[in-house]
């Protein structure tokens, strides 16, 4: 048995990177930081963080076996820096792969991994997280037997059966990437039914509407309790009249959208509508969208984002 199973490294201090690491803390992780945007450093040493400047220094601060969590968004320099802890680490290691990478790179990655004796897991976090304690659901694609040694040590992190062991490796990464299409999907789905009722000649109250389609039909939900609580005739009206700039679409990663589309593609799966909805979401992006849609579909995001970063 590992004696320090509950230090770990912590490789990624985004959004989500930073709520792991209050998670990992406030359940009596010891937690060594690296990220390559020094940036973020300043802040978490005023709360007593340990940052570090190096791979070479993170890892010679970790003793026994190394684990290692990695975040943040999938790109050419967070793809080296995987393959440097896969040089770097010793044999025993685990690196639990929590960015947004492909699923087939998380395939590559293990491959590497093995050669040197190295748990290599794909992991996603589902859901929401726990307003008080950070605790979340998790699904873990892998070695059967890391995969479940990994749940042995962040059980104090989950909710109540919040883990799913998915299968190989890659396969949480899979999951994850159909349930942001199904997600974008249901989002997609409201903004198109609020412009109808935006466009029509009734005066609608649109968010009554929302209201009593979330408490009497079949598509009631946690998207249209989060659109409900934003969404007001006010913004939108607003919005109208100052032409405001939104952050959130440059923001917005578009890896699993446009993953899904292209494994849907290559499986030769007809996927029609997430397929179309993930399109759409990437013509967000441009200046072609109406300012109704992006306002509609910032208000979504930042709900989500409130409760899955």
């Amino acid at each position: 048995m590992n004696r320090y199973m509950n230090q770990v490294a912590l490789v990624g201090l985004d959004d989500f990177g930073q709520s792991l690491l209050w998670n990992l803390t406030r359940n009596c992780f010891s937690v060594s930081c690296y990220d390559l945007d020094k940036n973020y450093y300043a802040e978490l040493k005023k709360e007593g963080f340990s940052c570090f400047d190096s791979v070479d220094s993170l890892l010679n601060n970790l003793f026994g076996q190394k684990i290692v969590f990695v975040t943040g968004k999938w790109c050419d320099k967070l793809s080296l820096l995987v393959s440097r802890l896969i040089e770097k680490l010793p044999s025993e290691s685990i690196i639990i792969d929590c960015t947004n990478s492909y699923f087939k790179e998380c395939v590559i990655k293990q491959k590497r991994a093995s050669a040197k004796k190295i748990a290599y897991l794909d992991a996603s976090i589902i859901g929401t997280l726990d307003d008080v304690t950070w605790a979340f659901s998790i699904m873990v694609g892998g070695n059967p037997l890391d995969a479940g040694y990994f749940r042995d040590i962040i059980s104090p992190l989950l909710v109540q059966d919040g883990y799913l062991y998915t299968g190989s490796i890659g396969s949480a990464h899979y999951s994850k990437m159909v349930h942001d299409g199904i997600q974008n999907s249901q989002i997609q789905s409201i903004i198109e039914g609020v412009k109808m009722f935006d466009s029509s000649f009734y005066c609608f109250n649109k968010k009554k509407i929302i209201d009593f389609f979330n408490k009497s039909s079949m598509i009631s939900g946690k998207t249209l309790n989060y659109i409900s609580s934003t969404f007001s005739d006010q913004a939108i009206d607003e919005l109208k009249r100052e032409k405001k700039e939104f952050n959130n679409l440059s923001e917005l990663d578009l890896n699993t959208l446009s993953s899904f589309i292209s494994t849907s593609v290559s499986q030769n799966t007809s996927t029609p509508t997430i397929t179309a909805s993930s399109y759409s979401t990437i013509n967000l992006k441009s200046k072609k969208s109406s300012d109704v849609d992006r306002l509609l579909f910032n208000l979504l995001i930042d709900k989500f984002k409130e409760v899955e970063d």
